[in-house]
């Protein structure tokens, strides 16, 4: 892990398919104020679950199989916001199919760690202080995050990288699009797009996109 004044931020141009793992693993500059930002969001998107959890969301859903090169409309998806545990929650399908159940917020999913290594209490001189790795193993995997804002949407980025000899390479990415801490839907995904590499060196695709 490297650490101190060398360090480069991490963005989303680091993480490609087939690419290897980025040197730079800790949190630093906008970077960190972005995922500080965006786990802010997430966590004002729990409390409203935690207010109104019984909530119907849309959503259209994109494919492209291993052989196709362009997504695809497949269909129409309206699911139910469950509450599976303490302040944990899923989407239930009630019409359509294919859908990423997980809901994404600062205490499950994606950024769970991260999250809770960032310290909200500090300044924003004091950010840099608190060392945050942006690199979690979890099993087999190793996972990659890196940090961008778009307008009003932060845009997280997660690579899946497994270890080939001695370098760890990316099968997949995922990317979400998340509505900004000032807004009304704070912490909604607003589109998320799942790209993984097929057997045949093609890329398998799914999107979903919050209507």
């Amino acid at each position: 892990m490297s650490c101190g004044a060398g360090e480069k931020e991490a963005t989303n141009s680091d993480q490609k398919i087939g690419g290897v793992i980025p040197v730079q693993t800790n949190l630093v500059g906008d970077s960190y104020s972005v995922a500080k930002d965006l786990c802010f969001a997430f966590t004002k998107k729990r409390q409203a679950f935690n207010a109104s959890n019984n909530l119907n969301h849309s959503f259209k859903i994109y494919e492209s199989s291993c052989s196709e090169n362009d997504y695809s409309f497949k269909v129409d998806v309206t699911a139910k916001v469950v509450r599976t545990a303490l302040e944990e929650y899923r989407f239930d399908v009630l019409t359509g199919d294919s859908l990423i159940r997980q809901i994404e917020t600062d205490k499950s999913g994606m950024l769970q760690r991260i999250c809770a290594d960032i310290d909200f209490n500090n300044s924003a001189s004091d950010d840099q202080k608190k060392v945050v790795s942006v690199v979690v193993d979890e099993g087999f995997y190793r996972y990659f995050h890196s940090f961008q804002v778009n307008g009003s949407t932060y845009v997280m980025t997660r690579g899946r990288y497994v270890l080939e000899g001695d370098e760890y390479i990316s099968e997949a990415i995922d990317t979400l699009k998340v509505n900004n801490i000032n807004s009304n839907n704070a912490g909604i995904v607003s589109e998320r797009e799942k790209v993984e590499v097929c057997s045949d060196d093609g890329f398998r695709k799914f999107k979903q996109v919050k209507q």
